[in-house]
C-alpha cells in the first residue's frame, strides 16, 4: 500500500508513563507479509497460488488491504502496464513532464509507468491518441504486450488454436507466439474475453521462467556473441531492435546490448526502431568471444515527410488514368475498423499518380492504411472504371517514402440498350424522355427520335437490375426493370397504358369521431415501390395517371395509427373510388433541452426514440395509440428522467421535462456496534481505500469520517468506485469490508458489526550497535501506515502506541543523525503489550571512486570506444566514452564488472573491487 497524506495517516503518540490516543491504524497488509503467507482468498491449492505468491515474493504484484488476492477479479490495462513495467526490470521515474497518452495526463499515476513501457515500445495505445488505462485487458491484448515485452519470437511451430479467427488480426500472430512458447497450452484462447489477476499473475510468471531457462541456455551454450551500444554522443537510444543471425534483442535506456548463441564469421547487424532511420554494420564474430560493435547516431525521421505514391494504370493499354475516385482510411484499433481520412491538401490524384504527404500528421510510421480506387458509372457512365481491389498496407517504421505496386484498372465493357416507345394507343412518342435508374436515382436521360426509339449507347453500367422510367401525359407513369449484363446490348421496349384516376376516402373510426388531418398523406405502393403520393383534400386522397393493376393503399398521418388497404385499380372513364376507417391516435411532445435523447415506453418496451427537436424545439412522437406510457429523458452528464404520459385519441399531450446534472459523488452513512451486545461504538473512524477508482492508486486513502457518539457516521462526497472500507473503532478490532459506489448513490444503513479488542500495544525502543540508547523523535516513526505524532516527554528514548488493533504492521524509522533508516514488520496479537528494540546502525559514508585506465589497440594507439560498468547482479551501472585511449568511472563501494567497448574488438572484461579508493586498471591492449 502506498503512504497516505499524513492528514489520514497520523498517530499521536506519548511516552510510555502516558496514556497513547489513537486517532488511526490499519490491517495488515498482505504486500508486507511473507511471501509464503498465502492471501485469505488464495487456498494452497488454488491453480494459481505458486505463481501468485511466486510474484509476491519478487514485488512484482501485491494483494489488498484485507489480506485478499482477488484472483477471479478482471485486470485493467492500466494495472497489466504496472505488472509488466516490473516483471521487465524497467526503472519508473516518480514523475514525468509530458502526458504518455491523450487520456492519461503527466499527473495520472499510470503515467510514469505507460511513459517507461511506451519508450521501451511495449505499449502502442490506441489510434486516436489514448490509452483508456481503466479498460480491461483482453486476452488478445495480453498476448500482444506480453510478446513484446519478453521478446517473443515465431518459432515455426505448428500449434492449434480454434478460434484464432476470432481474434483481431493485428493480435494473432502473438497469440500463436504465446502457444509456441508454452504460456498458454489451451487450444480454445478465447481472444475477446477479460482476463483475471490470477490469470494474468501465471502468464507473466509462465514468460519470466521462459526468460531464466532462455538466459541460462545462453549462458550455457551460446558463448558467441556481439555486443554494444546505440547511443546519441552521451545518450543512450532505447528501444532500438538489433537483428543478427536471425536473432533479435531490444536496448536498454543506457542503448546497451548483446546478442548470443551466434555463428562465428562475418555478419550483417542491423538496427532499426520505429521513427527512425535503421542503419546496417557489418562484424566478425570470434567463436566463443563477443566481440563489440557500437553506433554513435541514428537518424530520427520526420513525422511530416511520410510519403505514399502509387500509380494508377488502365490494366489493358498500361495508359494512366487520369480522373478517378481515391479513398484513403487508417485503421483504428479501439473499433478494429477502417475509417476514412480526410486528407484535404495533403492528398493529390494527378497524371495517374496517387500522392499522400503529411504535413499535418494524419498517419504515422508504422500505422496501417487502406486504398481503393474506383471511377462510378452513375457519374461516368461512358467511362466507368471496376473499383480496385481493397489495398491494405502498412507504413514503413523506419522510413518515410512509401512506394506502393502499381494499381491496374479494368473499365467497365460498354453495352447500348435501346427501345421503342409506344403511347396507351399504340402510337410511338417522339422528343420523349426516358430515364434509366439506379436504387440511388437516375443517372442518364435520353429523348426518343422521330420513330419513338430511344438509345443509351456504349454505357460502362456494371452487370445487375435497374430501372426505366417514363413519365408522358395522358399516360400512365412507367417504371419498368429491366436486367443489364455488362458488354452485351440488350432491347426493353416501353407501351405507355392508359392513365387512370383513384379516389381514396377515408373517416375515423368512431361514428361521430373527428378525424385530424396534420401530417395525413397516403402513398399508392406496388410490388413494395411507392408509386405515387397524396395529402388529403377534405376526406379524399387522388391519384392519378395510374396504370391498371393491383395496389395497397398506405395512410400515415400524426392523429391516426399506419394503415393499409388493399384497392384495384381499373381502366375506366370515371375515377376508381375506394376507402375505409381509420383508428385515432394521439402526439406525444416532450420539451427537453437539446442533445437528448427521448424514448416512449410502455411497459418497459422502447415503442419509439427520437434524438430530433422538431421547429418548436420539442421532442415529438405522433401515431401514438391511446393509452398510458413513459417519456425517459436522457443525456451524457445529466440524470436521466422518467415521467408518466397518458395519450388519448386526437389530443397532443405535452410534457416538459427538466434534467439534472449527474451527481459525481455518492454518500453513504451507517451505524457501528458491537457484535453480539449490538452496543453502538462511541469513537473511531471509517475510512475508504481505492481498490479501482479513477485517479487513484490500489490502497490510496481517499475519505474518511469519524464515528459519532452515538454509533452513527456519514461519509459525503465519496467518488464512485470499489473500495476497501476500514473500519477502526475505539475498543474494538479493525474491520475491513469491501464496498462499490455509483455517482449519485445515497447508501444509508450500511452497518459494521465489530468485535471487542483494539487493546493491543506497542512500545518502542531505540539503540545502537553498542546497545547504547538513540532518543528518536516521535514524528520520525512511520508505524504501519500512519505518522507518528510528538511525543510529550522529551527525556524518553520510547515511542508508545495503544488501542491497536491484531495485525502485521509496516514500522519505518528515518534516517537519525549519523544513522541508517530502519525498516521492519511488526506483528502483534489481540491484546498484547509488545516492546520492541530497535536497532539503528552507524551510517556508511557514501562515496564514490574512479576507476581509470589507458586501452590501446593492437598496434598500440590509443583505442576509442565505451567503457561500462556491472554490478553482481549483471545490471549496468555506468557507461563512460573511451576518447584517446582513456576512460574514468565513478563507482562506489563493491565489485564490478568492468568491460571494454571499441568496434570489432573483442570485448574485454576486468573484475574490479572499488574500497574507499581510486582504482587504476593496468594498460589494456585489446585483440582482434
Amino acid at each position: 500500500m502506498s503512504y497516505q497524506p499524513r492528514s489520514y495517516r497520523k498517530f499521536l503518540a506519548t511516552s510510555v508513563t502516558a496514556a497513547a490516543v489513537v486517532a488511526t491504524s490499519v490491517a495488515a497488509t498482505p504486500a508486507n507479509v511473507s511471501a509464503n503467507v498465502m492471501f485469505s482468498d488464495v487456498a494452497a491449492d488454488y491453480f494459481a497460488a505458486d505463481e501468485i505468491n511466486a510474484l509476491v515474493e519478487k514485488e512484482i504484484i501485491s494483494g489488498y488491504p484485507d489480506g485478499t488476492f482477488k484472483p477471479g477479479q478482471s485486470i485493467n490495462r492500466g494495472q497489466a502496464a504496472s505488472i509488466l513495467v516490473k516483471a521487465a526490470g524497467l526503472e519508473v521515474p516518480s514523475a514525468i513532464d509530458a502526458a504518455p497518452f491523450s487520456d492519461v495526463s503527466s499527473v495520472n499515476n499510470f503515467a510514469p509507468v505507460l511513459t517507461v513501457m511506451k519508450d521501451a515500445g511495449f505499449i502502442g495505445g490506441y489510434p486516436d491518441g489514448t490509452y483508456r488505462a481503466g479498460n480491461n485487458i483482453t486476452r488478445e491484448q495480453m498476448a500482444s504486450i506480453l510478446v513484446n515485452t519478453f521478446g517473443l519470437e515465431d518459432t515455426g511451430e505448428k500449434v492449434t488454436i480454434t478460434d484464432l479467427e476470432s481474434a483481431h488480426a493485428s493480435h494473432q500472430d502473438n497469440i500463436i507466439k504465446l502457444a509456441q512458447a508454452g504460456i498458454t497450452n489451451v487450444e480454445q484462447f478465447r481472444p475477446k474475453e477479460s482476463v483475471t489477476r490470477a490469470q494474468f499473475a501465471t502468464f507473466v510468471y509462465r514468460a519470466l521462467e521462459l526468460q531464466v531457462e532462455t538466459d541460462e541456455q545462453i549462458v550455457e551454450s551460446a558463448a558467441t556473441a556481439i555486443t554494444g551500444f546505440v547511443r546519441n554522443g552521451d545518450t543512450g537510444i532505447e528501444g532500438v531492435t538489433v537483428t543478427v543471425g536471425g536473432k533479435s534483442v531490444v536496448t536498454d535506456k543506457e542503448g546497451f546490448y548483446q546478442v548470443a548463441g551466434l555463428a562465428a564469421g562475418e555478419q550483417d547487424v542491423t538496427f532499426s526502431k520505429t521513427g527512425y532511420q535503421p542503419k546496417t554494420k557489418k562484424a566478425t564474430l570470434i567463436e566463443d568471444e563477443a566481440v563489440s560493435l557500437f553506433v554513435s547516431e541514428l537518424t530520427q525521421l520526420n513525422q511530416e515527410e511520410i510519403t505514399v505514391k502509387a500509380n494508377v494504370v488502365d490494366a489493358v493499354t498500361g495508359a494512366s488514368v487520369t480522373t478517378a475516385d481515391v479513398v484513403v482510411s487508417k485503421f483504428n484499433q479501439s473499433t478494429e475498423e477502417f475509417e476514412e481520412l480526410n486528407l484535404g491538401e495533403d492528398f493529390s490524384f494527378e497524371n495517374g499518380e496517387i500522392s499522400i504527404t503529411n504535413t499535418e500528421k494524419a498517419v504515422n510510421f508504422g500505422d496501417k492504411l487502406r486504398l481503393q480506387v474506383s471511377r462510378d458509372y452513375a457519374s461516368n457512365s461512358k467511362n466507368a472504371l471496376h473499383p480496385s481491389e481493397l489495398i491494405d498496407f502498412t507504413l514503413h517504421a523506419d522510413a518515410a517514402s512509401n512506394i506502393l505496386s502499381g494499381i491496374e484498372m479494368s473499365k467497365v465493357e460498354a453495352m447500348t440498350l435501346s427501345g421503342v416507345l409506344k403511347d396507351a394507343n399504340d402510337v410511338v412518342l417522339a422528343d420523349a424522355d426516358v430515364e434509366i435508374h439506379n436504387e440511388d436515382g437516375e443517372f442518364e436521360t435520353v429523348k426518343t427520335n422521330a420513330s419513338g426509339e430511344y438509345s443509351f449507347d456504349d454505357i460502362t453500367v456494371p452487370s445487375g437490375s435497374y430501372s426505366i422510367k417514363v413519365d408522358s401525359a395522358d399516360n400512365a407513369l412507367y417504371l419498368g426493370q429491366v436486367t443489364i449484363t455488362e458488354g452485351q446490348d440488350a432491347t426493353h421496349d416501353v407501351n405507355l397504358v392508359q392513365a387512370n384516376e383513384l379516389a381514396f376516402t377515408v373517416q375515423a373510426q368512431g361514428v361521430n369521431e373527428v378525424l385530424r388531418t396534420e401530417g395525413l398523406q397516403a402513398e399508392l405502393v406496388q410490388n413494395g415501390a411507392v408509386i405515387s403520393t397524396s395529402v388529403i383534400n377534405g376526406s379524399k386522397f387522388a391519384f392519378d395517371r395510374i396504370p391498371a393493376g393491383d395496389y395497397t393503399v398506405r395512410v400515415t398521418g400524426d392523429y391516426v395509427l399506419p394503415a393499409s388497404f388493399a384497392v384495384t385499380v381499373n381502366d375506366q372513364e370515371a375515377p376508381n373510388t375506394a376507402g375505409d376507417r381509420l383508428t385515432t391516435a394521439g402526439v406525444v411532445e416532450v420539451t427537453a433541452e437539446e442533445g437528448a435523447t427521448v424514448r416512449l415506453l410502455q411497459d418497459g418496451e422502447v415503442k419509439a426514440e427520437t434524438r430530433e427537436r422538431n421547429d418548436s424545439d420539442a421532442y415529438t412522437f405522433t401515431s401514438v395509440a391511446a393509452g398510458d406510457y413513459q417519456v425517459q429523458v436522457s443525456k451524457s452528464g445529466k440524470v436521466t428522467k422518467t415521467v408518466d404520459v397518458a395519450v388519448t385519441k386526437n389530443n397532443s399531450s405535452d410534457k416538459d421535462v427538466e434534467l439534472v446534472d449527474v451527481e459525481d459523488s455518492a454518500n453513504v452513512s451507517g451505524v457501528v456496534r458491537a457484535e453480539g451486545t449490538l452496543a453502538q461504538a462511541t469513537a473511531g473512524s471509517v475510512s475508504y481505500y481505492a481498490v479501482s477508482v479513477e485517479d487513484k492508486e490500489v490502497g490510496e486513502l481517499v475519505e474518511t469520517t469519524t464515528i459519532q457518539g452515538n454509533g452513527q457516521y456519514e461519509t459525503v462526497n465519496v467518488a464512485p468506485g470499489v473500495y476497501q472500507v476500514v473500519v477502526r473503532a475505539d475498543g474494538f478490532e479493525t474491520k475491513v469490508a469491501s464496498l462499490t459506489v455509483a455517482a449519485g448513490d445515497n447508501i444509508q444503513n450500511r452497518n459494521y458489526e465489530v468485535t471487542t479488542g483494539g487493546n493491543a500495544s506497542l512500545a518502542l525502543s531505540f539503540v545502537d550497535e553498542n546497545g547504547d540508547e538513540v532518543e528518536v523523535a516521535a514524528e520520525d516513526v512511520l508505524f504501519a501506515d500512519s505518522y507518528a505524532g510528538v511525543k510529550t516527554a522529551a527525556e524518553s528514548e520510547t515511542v508508545s502506541f495503544a488501542n491497536l488493533s491484531a495485525g502485521t504492521y509496516s514500522l519505518e524509522v528515518a534516517k537519525q543523525d549519523g544513522k541508517q533508516a530502519y525498516s521492519t514488520s511488526v506483528t502483534i496479537a489481540k491484546g498484547e503489550e509488545k516492546e520492541f528494540e530497535v536497532v539503528l546502525l552507524d551510517e556508511v559514508e557514501e562515496r564514490t571512486s574512479s576507476v581509470n585506465m589507458l586501452v590501446l589497440n593492437e598496434n598500440n594507439a590509443n583505442a576509442t570506444g565505451f567503457v561500462a560498468a556491472f554490478d553482481t547482479e549483471g545490471k549496468l551501472v555506468q557507461v563512460v566514452s573511451l576518447t584517446n585511449g582513456t576512460a574514468a568511472l565513478n563507482l562506489g563501494n563493491g565489485s564490478y564488472d568492468v568491460r571494454i567497448f571499441v568496434d570489432g574488438y573483442k570485448v574485454v572484461k576486468n573484475e574490479v573491487v572499488v574500497d574507499k579508493k581510486d582504482v587504476t586498471i593496468p594498460v589494456i591492449q585489446l585483440k582482434k
